[in-house]
């Protein structure tokens, strides 16, 4: 995380003042985070109003990163907050999704889980260089979700899938 989140304010440089882009990145590696997380946030505000292309990517990069960093502070209803909107802002994007359903799985807010596993499926399946492990895990996921809200007949359509899928893999 502290990796990914120094690079993005290194790329995204030229928004901000030498000092304060200096400062951030000092504090970062000190673990201090919230000076970052204030540049990720002035990121988000300036290209979140675009209808789409690279700012609008920027700005669900930025909210993707105050999620982790969120994360990391285990304030999870914030992260939670803050995937969705990377996933509402870049739908295909996988990661955001997984990072979604993930904490919404962790939250236990299952039926958001699996709306947004769901939707990561489908784009790992439409993508040719999807592996089947990353299909597989997912379908486990699924499978653990649908166990959590005591639907275990779904459940186990899910882990057949995936075992189906380990299969192939192997």
């Amino acid at each position: 995380m502290l990796t990914g989140t120094f690079q993005f304010i290194r790329e995204n440089h030229s928004d901000f003042a030498v000092t304060e882009y200096n400062s951030s990145q000092a504090s970062l590696l000190k673990g201090n985070y919230e000076p970052a997380t204030k540049l990720l946030s002035r990121i988000h505000e300036k290209y979140r109003v675009t209808l789409g292309g690279e700012s609008l990517d920027r700005a669900a990069a930025a909210v993707f990163l105050q999620g982790r960093i969120a994360e990391s502070k285990t304030v999870y209803r914030d992260a939670y907050r803050y995937f969705r909107l990377a996933a509402k802002y870049d739908p295909e994007n996988v990661t955001y999704l997984l990072a979604a359903g993930g904490l919404a799985d962790k939250i236990a807010l299952y039926r958001n889980a699996i709306i947004y596993y769901e939707a990561a499926l489908y784009n790992l399946k439409q993508k040719s260089d999807s592996s089947p492990q990353q299909i597989r895990q997912l379908l486990h996921k699924l499978g653990k979700v649908w166990e959590s809200r005591a639907d275990l007949e779904k459940a186990q359509q899910y882990f057949q899938q995936a075992e189906k899928t380990e299969s192939i893999v192997k």
